[in-house]
Parts: C-alpha cells; structure tokens; sequence
C-alpha cells in the first residue's frame, strides 16, 4: 500500500521533485529531502489537487454546471416545443400552407 501511494504521489510530482514523493510518506529523516517542513507544506498545497480523489468542492461547481447546461436546454426544448406547436395550428387553419411551394 505504501509503495503504491509512493509511485502515485511520484507520478504526480511532475515537477521534478520526486524525491518529495518519500518524504510525504514519512521518509523524512532520511536523506530523500533535504527542504523545510515549510517548503514541504508548499509543495504539498501546489500538488494537493492532482492527489485529491474526491473534491467536494469541485463535484459541487461541476453538479451546478451540468444544472445550468440542463436548464437553458429544457427551455430551448420548451421554446422549440411552443413553436412547433404554433406551427402546426398555422397549418390546421389553413393547410395551403403545408403545400409545397417551388
């Protein structure tokens, strides 16, 4: 399990800092970084997302999103609906309409 957090932490420290990979783990007294606690609560801000399985945060932006895009298209279904009905009124009183014209 370690190993495997270690290579995805890694993978993820694209930044050429994988060494950081053994110190998130709890390598560091050893000789994998040699940076401060400080630098190392940093780096771990910067790469937090790319590690983050489950953003609540962000689940919610793009839950509000997909809301959005739903609802300006079941108005424009709506909207579509209204003028095809309007349509085939214009038609049903005066079917000349429906001949077609060349």
């Amino acid at each position: 399990m370690i190993s495997s957090l270690s290579a995805l932490i890694e993978s993820t420290t694209f930044l050429g800092l994988s060494d950081y990979s053994e110190y998130y783990i709890g390598h560091h007294t050893r000789i994998y970084w040699q940076r401060s606690q400080k630098e190392g609560n940093e780096l771990f801000r910067r790469i937090e997302p790319y590690l983050t399985f489950l953003d609540f945060s962000s689940l919610e932006r793009h839950g509000a999103n997909i809301q959005a895009k739903l609802n300006s298209i079941e108005k424009k279904n709506t909207e579509l609906r209204e003028n095809i009905n309007k349509i085939m009124e214009m038609i049903q009183q005066n079917p000349d309409l429906a001949k077609r014209q060349t």
